[in-house]
């Protein structure tokens, strides 16, 4: 007899003092040393490590048993006759079942009113055969409609699932991976105590010498719960909820209607009938958790389970309360003038804060910070992160960030972003006519500020000539791959003028440095910014001064890229970046906010400036608790005329404020 243990405890994270369930080692009884020998050295093992500190409530728990009997191989008995029936759908293909390639072994099959037939591809497994050829065996219960045992039973009703639960008998006959193909037969075979507990007999059938022969023969018993909202979805958007984590609309727990979210405990209950199936599901088994989750999935059409870490800067605005045993979640609302709710939608900028606010040496708040920040807040809805664990540890790795293009103002924000995100400097490339524009300025006034420390955050290359860019990359090789330095560019290189205008550009240096120095590749899309129908002349803003959402891909790494043929790495970096936040061909612009835009429009006919420059000033008015620059410099539009401060300070605001009053605007005065 023997038992397998697993040790599960509470390990308390030494990041944020959380606990999180975690399975950690495996022990096993030997009936030839004692019983409970191995078991108990493994304890006292781990009673002796270094981290015992980090680790609660530890136990084991026995999660299998079973009787072995070894001996010479007996009799086989006569093989069942094939089932008669109607073709089987392909199971992997139609995602009624979620193995990966390695289990994929079945490639044909027949099922009838009591029993299926199945030809399984022995050799095509990639697990370890050992002497049971375990991949096989787990093939073997393929054919089983496991979601549908309803058309075998009318005793098992059709909102059950079942999951194998016990192998009563496993008999062997010979050895088991002999030959490339084997027949299985399945037949319903009862219940072991209720409907509840449908059994099967199975047979695994080889025809090594011409003739066929039984080499295996199981009674399986499998258990039946209730599928419940998730496990009564069409099979494929099951598959792609419960083991892709994406987003499926109306697939959740939880009850929506007029856009507050409804769940309760026997709703979580009545789908946790497995151990664990929620806590991996959602990454929480709490109720309020789950609600709150839930809700913010719909309303960001993201999984539930990432919806949280997925938006690094945005602010849950949710309001939670109890009614009847039920948790009820509703979007956070504020009052504005005129007593009109409206939703919040202020990102939270500390990450980024903590990152570039040590990083530039200035401890106070100044007008640069102000005007960074407030440019974030208007022109970004929301940062998505496709794959937040992926993303997280890319920390302390170079980086190359490719995307696409759509209007100029994102090649400065998503310097900030990606750097604050990553903690990790980063190089935006841009066009060098850009030098000598608004870019250029902002750039040059952001690092000249007294005291700054900032390090250089653009670079610019011509793109008429092909050297550039080679010189560029060779200077960054080794930072890159040091961990000390990420750039990002736009792969395009030239904006678009329709948010339906695919990426289909990207340099093979690119690929070719990512390779060399085992970078990843991170693809990454603005969305939003652009209308449907092409635009005669390129954006430097979104259209109407909407906010762009940043979706930030999934990390592809160089390994990956090597493996492929050198005409298919771009297609792979360029698919995925087209794909993220949903297909190219159905984008559409983000609305327009049209009370921003008549502001900008009326500063810069009043003064003259140009409209980015406008555009600027106007997003400092906006600025919540602004910095004595700032103040200054709205207290010197207002009344008309600009005192500039003494010393370095005021040649800094001179050149700062210059081009956002214009020719027409406020007198800017320097102090006698």
């Amino acid at each position: 007899e023997a038992s397998l243990w697993l040790r599960r405890s509470k390990r308390r994270s030494r990041v944020d003092g959380k606990c999180s369930t975690d399975g950690r080692q495996l022990g096993r009884e030997d009936p030839h040393d004692g019983g409970n020998r191995r078991n108990l050295e493994a304890l006292e093992a781990l009673e002796d490590r270094e981290d015992r500190g980090d680790w609660e409530e530890e136990a084991f728990v026995e999660i299998a048993r079973a009787l072995l009997r070894s001996g010479s191989y007996p009799p086989a008995p006569p093989p069942l006759p094939p089932c008669q029936g109607s073709a089987m759908e392909d199971p992997y293909r139609s995602g009624r079942l979620f193995h990966g390639p390695a289990f994929q072994l079945l490639k044909s099959g027949v099922i009838g009113p009591s029993g299926a037939s199945s030809r399984l591809d022995a050799a095509a497994a990639s697990v370890p055969m050992g002497l049971l050829h375990p991949a096989l065996l787990d093939a073997a219960l393929h054919a089983i409609p496991h979601d549908r045992l309803y058309m075998w039973s009318d005793r098992i009703a059709a909102d059950r699932v079942a999951y194998p639960a016990r192998l009563s008998e496993l008999r062997l006959y010979g050895p088991i991976a002999s030959c490339d193909e084997v027949r299985v037969e399945v037949r319903f075979d009862g219940f072991l105590a209720t409907p509840d507990l449908p059994r099967f007999k199975i047979q695994l059938i080889t025809a090594e010498t011409g003739s066929e022969s039984v080499c295996a023969e199981m009674i399986l018993v499998e258990a039946c719960f209730p599928k419940g909202p998730l496990g009564s979805a069409e099979p494929r958007q099951r598959r792609a909820f419960l083991r892709d984590g994406e987003y499926v609309e109306g697939l959740s727990l939880s009850r929506r209607c007029d856009g507050t979210t409804r769940l309760s405990q026997a709703e979580i209950d009545a789908s946790d009938w497995m151990p664990g199936t929620i806590e991996a599901l959602y990454g929480s088994c709490d109720l309020e958790a789950i609600a709150v989750k839930e809700h913010l999935a719909v309303r960001e059409r993201l999984h539930p389970r990432i919806v949280c870490a997925a938006l690094p800067l945005s602010r849950p605005g949710v309001e939670l309360s109890h009614e009847g045993g039920e948790v009820v979640v509703r979007d956070a609302a504020r009052q504005e003038a005129g007593s009109q709710a409206v939703r919040q939608n202020r990102l939270d900028l500390t990450p980024l804060q903590e990152f570039w606010d040590p990083l530039i040496g200035i401890s106070s708040p100044w007008l640069g910070k102000d005007l960074m920040e407030g440019l974030i807040q208007r022109y970004v809805g929301r940062v998505v992160v496709e794959d937040p664990e992926a993303f997280a540890a890319l920390g302390g790795r170079g980086a190359i960030f490719v995307g696409n293009h759509q209007v100029q103002i994102e090649s400065i924000l998503v310097t900030q972003i990606l750097a604050g995100l990553m903690r990790t400097p980063l190089l935006t490339m841009a066009n060098a006519k850009h030098e000598s524009r608004w870019i250029g300025w902002l750039m040059k006034c952001l690092s000249s500020y007294p005291g700054s420390q900032a390090p250089r955050s653009v670079v610019y290359f011509d793109p008429q000539d092909p050297r550039a860019m080679f010189g560029i990359l060779s200077k960054l090789s080794a930072q890159l791959a040091a961990g000390g330095r990420s750039f990002f560019v736009h792969c395009q290189g030239t904006r678009a003028r329709s948010c339906r205008q695919p990426t289909d550009a990207l340099s093979s240096l690119f690929l070719d440095l990512a390779i060399e120095r085992e970078l990843p590749i991170v693809p990454l899309r603005f969305r939003g910014g652009l209308p449907v129908e092409p635009l005669e002349a390129k954006l430097e803003l979104p259209l109407g001064h909407t906010a762009q959402d940043y979706f930030i891909g999934a990390p592809i790494e160089a390994a990956e890229l090597e493996s492929l043929p050198y005409a298919e790495r771009r297609m792979r970096i360029l698919d995925a970046l087209n794909s993220l936040g949903g297909p190219v061909a159905t984008e559409l612009p983000h609305p327009p906010d049209a009370g921003f835009s008549a502001a900008v429009d009326s500063w810069s006919k009043q003064s003259g400036a140009q409209k980015v420059e406008s555009a600027f000033y106007r997003v400092l008015e906006g600025v919540e608790n602004p910095s004595e620059l700032t103040r200054l410099l709205l207290e010197g539009a207002n009344r008309g005329r600009l005192l500039l401060p003494a010393g370095a300070q005021g040649e800094w605001l001179h050149a700062f404020a210059k081009p956002l009053f214009g020719p027409r605007g406020p007198v800017i005065q320097r102090r006698p």
